[in-house]
């Protein structure tokens, strides 16, 4: 009588399907890792609102999506700007200074509408650097160019979420 006897609520037999019983294991042992992958990539994905996960809606995704749009294309900016940057501190390479100038304007011909005016400075930066390293404009019109263009995308950013009020307190 001092023995435990455990109760078993349900009971899955594998036995009788024509699975043997290596592939039974291996399908509910990969079935168990996707369940657990799954769950781990939600918890990454899950948007937290006020310290509570919570779903988008579709307006609210959309607006998330093109904040990373927008903050996608202008960290390439602000790297396209120090490379020009970089540029004007080496030997004029006018080869060099061509193709990045072409690149930038073929790359950056479109994009996030906000970013129209960055865009459109980092091309004159770089038709600006590409002058200097041929000889038709000064070295102080490319770094003017560059300047402009580099402070104007310090300036941008994408607002950060508001922080959730503190918690309150009861008052005694």
């Amino acid at each position: 009588m001092g023995r435990f006897q455990p109760k078993v609520f349900m009971e899955i037999d594998f036995s009788e399907t024509k699975l043997a019983d290596r592939t039974t294991g291996i399908v509910v042992g990969g079935g168990l890792i996707l369940i657990l992958f799954f769950s781990w990539v939600g918890c990454l994905v899950t948007p937290i609102h006020h310290e509570k996960p919570g779903l988008l809606t579709w307006a609210e995704w959309q607006v998330l999506k093109g904040a990373r749009a927008y903050q996608a294309e202008l960290t390439q900016l602000q790297q396209e700007i120090d490379q020009l940057a970089e540029m004007l501190t080496q030997t004029p390479d006018p080869v060099r200074a061509q193709l990045t100038a072409a690149r930038l304007v073929q790359a950056y011909g479109t994009g996030e509408p906000a970013l129209q005016a960055p865009r459109e400075g980092l091309i004159q930066a770089a038709l600006a650097v590409q002058a200097w390293a041929i000889g038709a404009d000064t070295w102080e019109t490319a770094q003017a160019a560059v300047n402009t263009t580099s402070q104007t995308l310090a300036t941008l950013s994408v607002p950060a979420p508001e922080p959730s009020p503190p918690p309150q307190t009861p008052t005694p």
